[in-house]
């Protein structure tokens, strides 16, 4: 049965504790009709489209972590944890922190995290060595997808 109402979209909230050294990789792809690059964290897979998203996923990684300098931990005990359920996400077009532009790293002291929201994923690193992985990670990204683009 369809019915004339708009349906409702869909919503998804995700949040990602990060700690220790990530296991992360790039990859990308440039042809006639697109260009992306991919980010894998574990088992967060983020494809960024064009040169827009990268960009701009750089900067709030990179603020994040200028401003965590002084908040987090160099590193925390990690534990081995059980490998559940993946997650894609596909970003195009400039990214923001979900409203807290001016404030690119909201700390936590109950939980000892960060905020670091991003395409509707809240990531809640809880030491540097996890901030500063994944910030390094999209700052590459953002020079490939440079390179694939021709700047």
């Amino acid at each position: 049965m369809h019915s004339s109402q708009p349906r409702p979209q869909q919503q998804i909230h995700t949040v990602i504790w990060v700690a220790g050294d990530q296991d992360i990789s790039i990859s990308s792809h440039d042809d006639a009709a697109d260009s992306w690059v991919a980010v894998r964290v574990g088992q967060v897979l983020t494809y960024a489209i064009g040169l827009t998203a990268p960009q701009s996923i750089t900067r709030i990684w990179t603020a994040a972590e200028q401003r965590a300098a002084h908040l987090l931990p160099p590193t925390t005990p990690v534990r081995p944890q059980p490998a559940g359920p993946g997650i894609v996400v596909r970003l195009r077009g400039e990214q923001t922190t979900g409203g807290l532009r001016d404030r690119n790293f909201p700390y936590d002291g109950r939980a000892n995290s960060g905020h670091i929201l991003v395409g509707g994923i809240l990531w809640r690193p809880v030491d540097r060595a996890a901030l500063t992985g994944i910030a390094d990670a999209w700052r590459r990204a953002a020079q490939i997808a440079d390179a694939l683009t021709g700047r």
